[in-house]
């Protein structure tokens, strides 16, 4: 399997597309989630979870992913937290969030902050897969290759090779 869990990271010129300040009811919380944002670019995590955390608890999924890839990756102000990593993307995948999609992907693949499970990581890795994130469209591959969590199947896992690979 060829996954590496930083991969999870959105990349800080991702986040401009990750930001929804429509799911926010005013002016002052797309504010309070740009700076929370700026701050995560600038790996400022403590000033980050600030910001982001009661964000999070209102449902924006924007700053639940972040969240989520904080406690995942831990760093100044924040510690490394898998059950908590879990728990922020596990909130915004359920709301269709393909980075945290495949974020927990990865946590079942792997078994990092829940136990190892290739039916519920290709679960995971199919939803993000499906909304056209290349890495997670990899790993399905994969896992129709190897034959985890899913019936061994070439021409599956070919054809979601094919589409990580045109992006």
């Amino acid at each position: 399997m060829h996954i590496d869990i930083d991969n999870n990271v959105v990349r800080a010129d991702e986040l401009d597309n990750v930001v929804r300040a429509d799911e926010l009811d005013n002016v002052v919380r797309a504010d309070e989630l740009e700076n929370g944002v700026w701050a995560y670019k600038k790996s400022n995590y403590a000033l980050a979870l600030e910001l982001l955390k009661p964000i999070a608890e209102e449902g924006n999924t924007t700053a639940q992913g972040l969240l989520g890839r904080m406690y995942l990756r831990g760093g100044v102000g924040v510690l490394q937290d898998y059950q908590e990593a879990v728990k922020w993307h596990c909130l915004a995948a359920e709301q269709g969030d393909k980075y945290s999609q495949h974020s927990l992907g990865c946590a079942y693949y792997y078994g990092v902050g829940v136990t190892q499970d290739y039916q519920e990581a290709a679960k995971w890795y199919r939803l993000a897969a499906e909304q056209g994130h290349a890495v997670a469209q990899d790993s399905l591959g994969w896992m129709y290759d190897e034959g985890k969590g899913v019936a061994p199947d070439y021409q599956e896992a070919a054809k979601w090779h094919r589409l990580a690979s045109e992006q």
